[in-house]
């Protein structure tokens, strides 16, 4: 629903690129750390011999999302603005389950269209829902703004020298710029020299947005890039998203640098959301192997310092924590109501 929210206020477009980076986020940051054919991968994690946080991720918001685009190929664009709204007005108030949804598609279904039983058949609702790993279905969210990111991205990557004109980067909207950075991701050919010459011409180590910052961040760790270190280091303890946290942790562990992700997380700890310091330390387990400095087969991608001193950050709260995991669904019911009613 929050792509709907974000398509009708932004326009379509600005919605389909953050719903490709999302995707994007959600199977390497999310699927692949999970693990494809882990239930936590799925719409409806089996949580019951476990902690039910240690599932919580992105993954339901994109691969949801994913779930109701999927609809508006079988019942129309204003099928599913119908059915949305159908749902605001039966549940308001109201906790339900899959299942009390499942059946409130049916029904609209049932009642709105002459071939409801193909439609039904065609959804595969169980796959969508109970089955880990990626969707059924592969939607195509690819723009011309997308495309051009992608192309200033491989451009680069081609290139011994910048682009005749990069400049059209810095009128890109969030996702553009997010989808850019993934993109460079993704290609092999980018090393250390490369990043300066990006980082001398964009500035994507002091750009101010914190969705492409923590990509570039990410990404800066993984190849090596010094220069991001001491700013990765200071920017994760003056915030704590959870989104934004692991992109750091994430890409350490992932390079085998284990002794630094380990002394940033004593300087920070007590900063934390109890989410976040749980995925740290899980993270943690999985990928360090009870050991501060990494697997030797997988070196450390850089040898930067800790900052000698390092801020202190006042504790959170339990109230303070407790709102932050609120906040996300209050502001989806308070957006949803808004553009729906």
């Amino acid at each position: 629903m929050e792509r709907k929210v974000t398509a009708a206020l932004r326009g379509v477009d600005f919605a389909k690129i953050e719903s490709f980076t999302g995707n994007s986020s959600m199977y390497f940051d999310n699927m692949l750390y999970f693990g494809l054919d882990n239930s936590y991968s799925s719409l409806f994690p089996n949580t019951s011999d476990a902690d039910p946080e240690d599932s919580f991720s992105s993954l339901p918001y994109e691969k949801g999302s994913q779930l109701i685009f999927f609809l508006e190929t079988l019942i129309g664009e204003e099928g599913v603005q119908n059915l949305l709204r159908l749902y605001i007005e039966t549940f308001a108030q109201t906790a339900i389950d899959a299942t009390d949804f499942k059946d409130l598609y049916e029904i609209f279904v049932n009642e709105n269209y002459a071939n409801a039983t193909d439609i039904i058949l065609d959804t595969e609702w169980d796959t969508w829902v109970y089955e880990p790993g990626l969707p059924p279905f592969t939607l195509d969210f690819r723009t011309t703004e997308l495309e051009d990111a992608i192309a200033l991205a491989s451009t680069y990557a081609a290139a011994d020298s910048s682009p005749v004109d990069f400049t059209p980067f810095f009128d890109y909207f969030s996702s553009q710029k997010v989808a850019f950075v993934q993109e460079l991701s993704v290609i092999e050919t980018i090393d250390v020299d490369l990043l300066s010459k990006i980082d001398a011409d964009l500035n994507l180590t002091f750009i101010p947005d914190p969705v492409v910052k923590a990509e570039w961040f990410a990404l800066g760790i993984k190849k090596g890039y010094e220069a991001v270190f001491g700013q990765a280091y200071t920017w994760i303890g003056e915030q704590g998203r959870y989104r934004h946290v692991k992109k750091i942790f994430g890409a350490l562990v992932d390079v085998g640098s284990c002794d630094i992700a380990q002394t940033w997380f004593a300087d920070y700890e007590n900063f934390y959301n109890s989410y976040v310091i749980d995925w740290i330390l899980g993270t943690f387990e999985e990928g360090c192997d009870g050991s501060s400095g990494g697997s030797p087969s997988n070196p450390p991608a850089a040898t930067a310092p800790t900052p000698a001193t390092a801020p202190t950050p006042a504790p959170a709260s339990e109230s303070f924590r407790f709102t932050i995991k609120l906040f996300p669904w209050i502001t989806g019911i308070l957006l949803g109501c808004f553009v729906f009613n």
